[in-house]
């Protein structure tokens, strides 16, 4: 089997900050999912969380910005083609774009609200602008677009972490996942058939590989 390629980790805090708004977008997303199939009147103890939840989720996006200003990602294998390096860049911008379009529109819809929308039962965020039930009728089908557009932009983000591990068999996944950079060692192919049959006195482990 042809070995995996090596190249440079993300940085710890670029694998925390994915992986949490990750998390995150996996509770959002069914509950904006049940909000189509569920009366208004049903909705009222979901909408809060949920816009709590996209809210955080901006922050943390924000944050993440400004991470990979100052800690840039670790390039694009050289053993990629071109056209998936563009595809890769233009994807990973959607997706910032798109989280942030629909914070944007769920805070707006959730400040025009008539009722009071709580951050995690702290500020009302419907204090933050005057009530106008006219305008979230306007901003709730943008919203529910978008929402439909970043779920797909998250399975082609999915799909190409999956193609980039099985059929180009570089790390792409394997470097942004909690420690990635263990288990790079310990499958590297020079250790791997030391890893497996250690001897007795533990001399042919697999050492740290030169960064």
């Amino acid at each position: 089997m042809k070995p995996r390629l090596r190249t440079r980790q993300f940085s710890t805090g670029a694998k925390w900050l994915h992986w949490l708004v990750a998390v995150l977008l996996m509770l959002i997303v069914p509950t904006a999912v049940k909000f189509s199939f569920v009366a208004p009147v049903d909705r009222a103890d979901a909408i809060p969380v949920h816009a709590s939840l996209g809210l955080l989720v901006m922050m943390l996006t924000l944050v993440r910005l400004a991470w990979r200003a100052v800690y840039p990602p670790p390039a694009t294998p050289d053993t990629t083609p071109a056209w998936a390096k563009r595809a890769a860049g233009a994807g990973h911008w959607a997706l910032y774009a798109l989280i942030l379009w629909q914070a944007t529109l769920g805070i707006w819809m959730a400040a025009s609200s008539t009722s009071g929308i709580r951050f995690f039962n702290m500020f009302n965020l419907a204090e933050l602008a005057p009530a106008n039930s006219e305008l979230i009728d306007w901003l709730r089908p943008l919203h529910l677009a978008g929402a439909w557009l970043l779920v797909l932009a998250l399975v082609g983000h999915v799909a190409g972490a999956l193609w980039h591990h099985l059929k180009l068999r570089d790390d792409v996944l394997v470097r942004m996942l909690p420690f990635g950079g263990l288990w790079q060692r310990l499958t590297a192919h020079e250790y791997a058939q030391q890893w497996r049959f250690p001897s007795t006195h533990l001399k042919n482990w697999p050492k740290r590989m030169p960064e």
